[in-house]
């Protein structure tokens, strides 16, 4: 079974200065990047270099399968944590992507 990367570009509503800023990425990691949810194989998160890219942050979670990604977004932790962080509140923008790993035909 394939392996399924997990990836968000985002755009906060607030600059790294502000307080909500910090509590929204150590709420993150809490949430996907501890062991918290099993699921989630790896976890990080990234700052955007590039001056002029539309998406300022990312994600990357991996999953050992797509079946692993679908437990995760049941999880009673991830719905509580897009209730209170996943939205206009935080983020300004998102983006997402989910990839599996596949073999040229």
């Amino acid at each position: 079974m394939p392996m399924l990367r997990h990836i968000v570009h985002v755009n906060m509503q607030f600059d790294e200065d502000d307080p909500r800023f910090h509590e929204f990425f150590e709420v993150t990691r809490k949430t996907y990047g501890f062991d918290a949810i099993p699921e989630v194989a790896e976890y990080h998160h990234y700052k955007q270099i590039i001056p002029d890219a539309p998406y300022k942050y990312g994600f990357v979670l991996d999953f050992n399968s797509e079946e692993d990604f679908q437990t995760c977004i049941e999880h009673p932790l991830a719905l509580e944590y897009n209730k209170k962080y996943w939205n206009s509140d935080y983020l300004k923008d998102i983006l997402e992507f989910n990839f599996i790993e596949f073999t040229d035909p």
